[in-house]
């Protein structure tokens, strides 16, 4: 999942609730939502209802002595944990980066010098329209 950084989720920033969601281990409750964003019971409250409703949590049945309600993190919540806020690779600027790799491959190879050879690859996926040179 790739999401851009001024993103909102609920609300708040996409990253945010990821960071929420990624140092909460099992559960998630309102005074752990409170402490980790800073923000007061009601807000924290409202957020993860509104958390809830979008998909990315679910409530668990788990209680305590002091009868909080606890939430889990569904699986498009384990996505946003996962979710990258970098600007995708050119399909230019990976072909560039795979050409120069292989150049210095062939580099390496070349050199009677060096101990170690390398031995020629292919790109993952659709990056495999630069093809190894020599040998």
């Amino acid at each position: 999942m790739r999401i851009r950084s001024n993103a909102l989720v609920a609300g708040f920033l996409a990253k945010d609730i990821r960071d929420l969601l990624r140092k909460s281990g099992e559960f998630l409750s309102v005074d752990y939502t409170m402490r980790v964003l800073g923000i007061d019971a009601n807000k924290a409250a409202r957020l993860l209802d509104d958390l809830e409703s979008e998909g990315y949590i679910a409530k668990d049945s788990f209680s305590n002595s002091r009868n909080e309600r606890y939430w889990k993190r569904t699986i498009k919540g384990g996505s946003l944990c996962n979710a990258l806020f970098s600007a995708p690779v050119s399909r230019r600027t990976a072909e560039k980066k795979l050409k120069e790799f292989m150049d210095r491959v062939q580099e390496v190879n070349a050199d009677s010098q060096l101990p170690h050879r390398c031995a020629p690859g292919r790109g993952p996926g659709s990056c495999g329209s630069i093809e190894p040179q020599g040998g």
